[in-house]
């Protein structure tokens, strides 16, 4: 990690990153990144207490097989905040790993991260608007069971995020714009990738 021109500010005590230097910042030239990952934990209780999606297990990995959504409750929901070492400057990425639970060939499938953002720190109230990623995956020759992983870009620099906000995240599945393959996506996880630096922050 290279620290290369940091200097402190008089009587700053956070060393939050980005933007201009003022007296909540340190003003670092040439700080090294790296890529961080949170693992998101899905609502287990909405699951449970809606009796969907359906859990499904193939060896040692557990996932929620996911039918095209219909306003039926078959979707994932999970919650974090944003961590204190994310760089402020960079959109991350929300990975959802999993499998298809039948053959396909030439045949395509599509998932939707929708999220929002709230400051919890009293001045705002739990948004009910949303932020909306489809993602379309071709699946080429695939087997059974072959699994896959699915890219979604999160404009929170766009969006005024700071670290600390609450980041809320829901999954579905959606119909594919042509050739809808056969069966259901088993999601297995997923995680927040970011840029960090290594040096961190506080909330």
């Amino acid at each position: 990690m290279s620290l290369k021109g940091l200097t402190r500010v008089k009587d700053d005590k956070s060393p939050q990153l980005g933007g201009n230097l003022d007296a909540e910042s340190f003003h670092i030239d040439d700080l090294e990144k790296r890529s961080s990952f949170y693992t998101y934990v899905f609502n287990y209780a909405t699951i449970i207490g809606q009796g969907k999606p359906t859990q499904v297990s193939r060896g040692v990995y557990n996932g929620w097989s996911l039918p095209i959504y219909d306003s039926d409750n078959e979707e994932l929901f999970a919650c974090s905040c944003i961590p204190s070492n994310w760089d402020g400057l960079t959109n991350p990425i929300i990975y959802v790993g999993g499998w298809l639970d039948t053959a396909n060939t030439d045949k395509n499938f599509k998932l939707e991260v929708c999220w929002e953002h709230t400051r919890m720190d009293g001045t705002e109230v739990m948004d009910t608007s949303e932020n909306c990623v489809p993602v379309s995956q071709a699946t080429g020759t695939a087997a059974q069971y072959t699994a896959f992983k699915l890219a979604f870009t999160i404009d929170l620099v766009g969006s005024s995020v700071l670290a600390g906000d609450a980041l809320g995240i829901r999954i579905r599945r959606l119909a594919a714009d042509s050739n809808e393959i056969t069966g259901e996506f088993v999601v297995e996880g997923a995680i927040l990738v970011y840029p960090s630096t290594v040096i961190g922050g506080t909330w």
